[in-house]
């Protein structure tokens, strides 16, 4: 049986979600089906528990309620998760997390989120 790579998308920002779910799947990294969504880190650590072989990327917000994305970040990794993880922020000075692999700055371009989910994900080849 062969798995499906999923992303997961953590952000409490309904707009982002949307911006995510639309321009992933355009992309080309995934359909839309395999888009997971968390609106905050403690949904989604509940999410990498369950899924964290399925999950090949997560992108993270940082400032978010109940679990921000640093503590995700931290507690993906303590719980084995070794896929990719890239941090969204909308303040670009802020620290990487030392556990994700990049930082994307918010508001960020169609090219930058393009040349960054290229970096950890290949699209599929059509035939």
């Amino acid at each position: 049986m062969e798995t499906i790579d999923k992303i997961l998308v953590v952000d409490d920002d309904t707009s982002m979600i949307k911006l995510y779910k639309r321009i992933i799947p355009s992309l080309g990294y995934a359909k839309l089906d395999n888009i997971l969504i968390a609106e905050n880190g403690k949904i989604a650590l509940d999410m990498v528990k369950k899924e964290k072989n399925n999950i090949k990327l997560i992108i993270t917000d940082t400032n978010m309620p109940e679990m921000n994305g640093y503590e995700l970040i931290e507690n993906a990794r303590k719980i084995g998760y070794t896929n990719f993880i890239i941090q969204a922020t909308g303040n670009p000075e802020n620290e990487i997390a030392r556990y994700a692999n990049s930082m994307l700055a918010k508001p960020f371009s169609l090219d930058e989120l393009d040349a960054e989910l290229g970096k950890y994900i290949k699209k599929p080849v059509l035939a």
